[in-house]
C-alpha cells in the first residue's frame, strides 16, 4: 500500500454540554510533513441542530483544514451531525488541541464525541481533487439510521475508486448509546470512544483494492443504537498527477481539398 497509518497519531474523546467549542484533545504521537490526519465529529443536542463550523489545531505548522462529508439528522428525539475534516501538516511535530467550534452553543442535554487519525502517503492538496478521466478522487456516502440498529453501514458510494490503493475510511457514531462499537468487516479499528452516554465515535480504514469499485463501510454494536455511518475514499499521493495538457492542431484557413 502507498498509505500507512502514523502508529500511534490517534485520539478519541467525548464531552458532554461542551458549549461553544469542543477540545478533542492532543494526537497521541508526533507527526511529519506532508502527514494528512483525519478528523471526525459527532454532535447531538435535543433542543437545535448545532454545527462543527470550522476546525482548528496547533502544531503541524499551521493545518488548515478542510470538510470533507457532513451528514445531518433528527432521529431519536435529538439533531445530530457527523462531520469529517482532515488537514495537511506542513512541518514536523506534535499536534496538539485539535478543537471544533461550534454553533449554535451546546448547552444541557447535548454531547460530542470524536475520532482522529493520522496518515502518510495521501495526497496533500486541500478539498476534493479531479483526474484526467473527470472523476472526483474524494468520493463519499452516508447514511443515518431511523430505527435503532446493531449494524450500522454508509451505504455504497455512487461512484468507484478511480486508482487502486486508496484509503477507506469508515465513522460510524452516535448520541450516546452507551454500547461497545467493532470496526466491519474488512476494516481494521484506528480508534474509538465507545460505553458512555456522551456520543460514541468510532474511525476505521481499509485499502479500496483494484480500482473501479464503490465503496461501502459498515460497524457493529453490542446492542441497537440509532447511528450514523460515512465512508470516505482519500486518494494516494503516487499516480495522482494530471496528464499534459494537449494545444489543438495546427488550423489555417484556405481552400478545402
Amino acid at each position: 500500500m502507498a498509505w500507512a497509518r502514523r502508529t500511534s497519531a490517534t485520539r478519541a474523546a467525548n464531552a458532554a454540554n461542551p458549549g461553544a467549542s469542543f477540545n478533542g484533545g492532543n494526537l497521541g504521537a508526533a507527526t511529519v510533513t506532508g502527514d494528512r490526519i483525519i478528523a471526525a465529529f459527532d454532535a447531538s443536542m435535543v433542543s437545535a441542530q448545532t454545527h462543527v463550523t470550522s476546525v482548528s489545531s496547533t502544531g503541524g505548522g499551521g493545518i488548515k483544514w478542510a470538510r470533507d462529508l457532513i451528514l445531518q439528522v433528527f432521529h431519536n428525539g435529538a439533531f445530530e451531525e457527523l462531520s469529517i475534516w482532515s488537514g495537511v501538516c506542513l512541518a514536523d511535530g506534535s499536534v496538539t488541541a485539535i478543537t471544533a467550534a461550534l454553533s449554535p452553543t451546546m448547552s444541557a442535554a447535548s454531547g460530542i464525541s470524536c475520532a482522529f487519525g493520522a496518515y502518510s502517503g495521501l495526497a496533500t492538496g486541500c478539498g476534493l481533487g479531479v483526474d484526467q478521466n473527470g472523476i472526483q478522487d474524494l468520493i463519499s456516502s452516508g447514511f443515518a439510521d431511523s430505527t435503532p440498529n446493531t449494524t450500522s453501514d454508509s451505504k455504497y458510494t455512487l461512484i468507484g475508486t478511480n486508482k487502486p490503493n486508496q484509503l477507506v475510511i469508515g465513522v460510524t457514531a452516535d448520541a450516546g448509546g452507551n454500547v461497545t462499537l467493532s470496526a466491519g468487516s474488512g476494516f481494521s479499528l484506528v480508534v474509538k470512544t465507545d460505553v458512555n452516554i456522551n456520543g460514541e465515535c468510532l474511525m476505521e480504514d481499509m485499502d479500496s483494492g483494484a480500482a473501479g469499485l464503490p465503496q461501502r463501510a459498515t460497524a457493529t454494536a453490542s446492542g441497537s443504537i440509532f447511528d450514523m455511518t460515512a465512508v470516505v475514499v482519500y486518494r494516494i499521493f503516487a499516480g495522482n498527477t494530471q496528464l499534459p495538457g494537449r494545444r489543438p492542431a495546427p488550423f489555417a484557413p484556405g481552400l478545402a481539398r
